[in-house]
């Protein structure tokens, strides 16, 4: 009886449902990102993604940054929501400056990329319009997603796993502008990629300053902090109340697997087959630790 236990999988599988607790980065990129699409639509301003003939001021090089909050489409909007709102598990496991720093990252890169894209396109004459929207952070914090998460087989549907809808949320992403959702979502993963695997030590010096982080933490943690809730375990911090947890269930865990080694070590005996000493050893003196 072989039993596979993963803390660091388990506490980045659980993200619980306690809300935006501990999660301000989350909670201020999803709202913002409703309110821009929000006031793209009332304003009827339609496309503003960026074009391959557009890229030629400093202006629209800004327009480039701020086009990865708003969404053209209510739809993608929601899609997006959902899906960040799933990933405020890597903002508990990173911490929120860390966090900021992924989402800054990916946020410089995508946009290198697209200049880069836009550029080349203008050079030979062809016509593409990015798609508008958070698909830098969607698509880049995918890759922890993909390698940091385990999935596990649903019992009702056993085709899909814990993550295939996420998935297919992404996927309706990639194609729900055409050609330029695509390229958004291509440089989304790049750039995520390259923060995942610390490429060219991005992680160490393409980051938020310091000062900045703090006047911003200084004037939006009171609008973004989120109140504990009210079942949450007792414990100093929720690094704290995660290992609680998790030495619980370890606990629980050996003793059931060492129940079931009895029951399996019974069943032998009952056949008149000599069951192993040492394996039973092995698994008293685990289950007593």
């Amino acid at each position: 009886l072989h039993v596979t236990y993963n803390r660091k999988f388990m506490m980045l599988s659980d993200t619980g449902s306690n809300g935006f607790y501990r999660c301000p980065v989350s909670k201020g990129l999803i709202v913002t990102s409703c309110a821009a699409t929000a006031g793209v639509a009332m304003a009827g301003l339609g496309s503003i993604g960026v074009a391959s003939g557009t890229v030629v001021h400093p202006t629209d090089a800004l327009r480039l940054l701020t086009s990865q909050f708003a969404s053209e489409h209510v739809r993608d909007c929601i899609m997006s929501s959902v899906v960040l709102y799933t990933f405020r598990v890597f903002e508990r496991r990173f911490g929120s400056r860390k966090f900021a720093n992924a989402l800054f990252s990916s946020a410089v890169l995508s946009a290198c990329f697209h200049i880069g894209t836009l550029a080349f396109c203008r050079s030979r004459g062809i016509q593409l319009q990015l798609a508008s929207g958070p698909y830098p952070f969607v698509f880049s914090l995918l890759i922890p997603f993909l390698f940091d998460v385990p999935s596990t087989r649903s019992a009702a549907v056993p085709l899909f796993t814990t993550k295939t809808f996420i998935y297919l949320l992404a996927t309706n992403l990639v194609v729900s502008q055409g050609i330029g959702s695509l390229v958004c979502s291509i440089a989304g993963l790049l750039s995520g990629l390259l923060w995942r695997f610390d490429i060219l030590s991005l992680q160490r010096w393409l980051v938020i300053p310091s000062s900045i982080s703090d006047a911003v933490e200084g004037i939006l943690s009171p609008l973004l902090m989120t109140p504990p809730p009210s079942n949450l375990p007792t414990g100093g911090t929720l690094q704290i109340q995660r290992e609680q947890l998790l030495d619980e269930q370890e606990r629980l865990l050996v003793r059931h697997s060492y129940q079931m080694h009895q029951m399996l070590g019974n069943q032998q005996m009952g056949r008149g087959a000599r069951p192993n000493n040492q394996q039973s050893v092995c698994w008293s003196c685990w289950a007593l630790s």
